[in-house]
């Protein structure tokens, strides 16, 4: 029997002088699914390169011939079968082959039309799953209408497409998603309090639409978290005041390194395991998603539609790539608390506000029980404190600072003071003669009545007190 790999150089006399009727129809079927699976590679090639096809015009026609050599093959194959089956069957011929042509063409037809109508329909799809930030699965219906749409473009039966123009023209309309999810899980992974599951599919959405490795897709990542860093301390943030600020960019930092160990470490991370999902041998297809066909319209969709799934590629992400990537965030973020972080640390007014934050961010940053390990696998210190490195520091050198400004200003405060008595004792003749008037008896050196006598706030009324400690009204 001959190999797939020899399909090409079958001799068809040797092959019905050799062989029984079943395996030339074995041969037949086999040629068949090398014909599929030719044309399924040449889908996929263009769909995921589309940008890419009239530099890879030279390739395809290549394929083109390969599958037409192919197809010669097939035709003769079929026509000897034919002619053998005619040859066992005289007597009995009926119009068997013209309904089957007949019944083929129809089938063709409705399997376009319900293309088409496939098209016309995931816009809304596409952005109901938007609008509820569903990302992932917009993600796996644009890469569906991509399909559906080179599979239409790439049909050889120019004439019935020529039909129906709306199919090209729902492309421009669908290919503008490519930026629209692009850009919402960009400014999704972007926020500051981000749970590990809405990263993984935006994480996701982006491996499939861009046909990423999983490195570059961590150092895009990185980048994101560290704008996201700078973002939450910059003037524009959405918090007012700079406790909330310094808190909030304490408490992303913690969340950043969960996310990096959650997602990226291990074969088993949630990234692996959101795209295995779909792109597995036990993954549904993605016509799955759509809930609002008539199943028995969907039925009428080729194999190459109806069994359609995302399928990526992906190499390994080693334990050192992940480390280097953490170790260039932390770097960056060094750099960032260094410029930002310590001048929103300067606008703290009193020690009390540089007290409270240290009280609030030991809570932000309680360490799980994980900690160790977690920084362990990033290749991080197992006691890495970003509290004690980043801003213990800078709010020690802000309470010295304002310390150091208190005390200047009470001595200068202080140098004014006596400034000004000595001014008062130059001018006043009490405070240039103390002496007379220590010694001077008055009228009102006692209280006049006993309510004054035990009113000790008003220090006015008892001169004579006064006159015993030497102190002048003026003072």
């Amino acid at each position: 029997m001959a190999n797939v790999t020899n399909l090409l150089h079958i001799n068809v006399d040797k092959l019905f002088e050799q062989c029984g009727v079943a395996d030339i129809d074995l041969v037949h079927k086999r040629l068949q699914s090398e014909v599929e699976l030719k044309r399924e590679e040449l889908r996929t090639m263009v769909g995921e390169r589309y940008r890419d096809l009239l530099k890879a015009a030279d390739t395809i026609g290549d394929m083109r011939n390969t599958a037409g050599s192919i197809i010669e093959n097939v035709d003769t194959i079929q026509a000897a079968c034919r002619k053998l089956n005619d040859h066992q069957l005289i007597g009995f011929r009926t119009d068997h082959q013209q309904r089957k042509l007949r019944k083929t063409t129809n089938d063709t037809f409705h399997a376009v039309i319900v293309q088409i109508k496939l098209l016309t329909s995931l816009p809304e799809m596409i952005w109901s799953a938007i609008d509820g930030e569903d990302f992932f699965v917009a993600t796996q219906l644009f890469i569906f209408s991509r399909h559906i749409s080179t599979g239409l473009q790439l049909d050889s039966n120019a004439a019935l497409m020529a039909k129906f123009p709306v199919a090209k023209k729902q492309w421009a309309v669908l290919s503008q998603f490519f930026f629209t999810i692009k850009q919402n899980c960009s400014s999704c992974l972007e926020r500051e309090d981000l749970q590990p599951e809405v990263a993984a599919k935006c994480l996701a959405s982006l491996v499939l639409l861009e046909s990423c490795q999983l490195d570059h897709i961590l150092s895009v990542f990185v980048q994101m978290r560290l704008k996201a860093f700078a973002g939450v301390l910059a003037e524009g943030s959405r918090h007012e005041k700079v406790r909330d600020k310094i808190l909030a960019s304490l408490k992303l930092l913690m969340n950043t390194v969960e996310l990096i160990h959650t997602c990226f470490v291990g074969v088993d991370g949630l990234l692996m395991r959101e795209l295995n999902f779909i792109t597995g041998e036990n993954g549904q297809p993605t016509i799955g998603l759509i809930k609002s066909e008539d199943p028995k319209i969907i039925q009428t969709l080729p194999d190459i539609i109806s069994r359609f799934r995302p399928r990526i590629q992906l190499e390994p992400l080693s334990d050192e790539r992940v480390g280097k990537h953490s170790k260039i965030w932390l770097q960056n973020v060094e750099k960032i608390a260094t410029n930002q972080l310590s001048k929103l640390m300067n606008l703290v007014p009193s020690i009390k506000v540089l007290h409270d934050i240290r009280k609030l961010s030991l809570t932000v940053a309680k360490k799980p029980e994980s900690w160790s390990s977690t920084c362990a696998e990033l290749s991080l210190q197992e006691s890495l404190d970003f509290y004690s490195k980043f801003y213990q520091p800078l709010i020690n050198t802000r309470v010295r600072t304002i310390i150091k400004q208190c005390w200047l200003e009470t001595i200068a405060q202080n140098g004014d003071d006596v400034s000004k008595l000595l001014t008062m004792n130059a001018s006043n003749k009490q405070l240039r003669d103390v002496k007379s008037y220590v010694w001077q008896e008055s009228s009102e050196d006692v209280p006049l009545n006993l309510k004054d006598a035990l009113d000790c706030a008003n220090l006015a009324s008892h001169q004579l007190l006064m006159k015993s400690r030497a102190f002048p009204p003026p003072l």
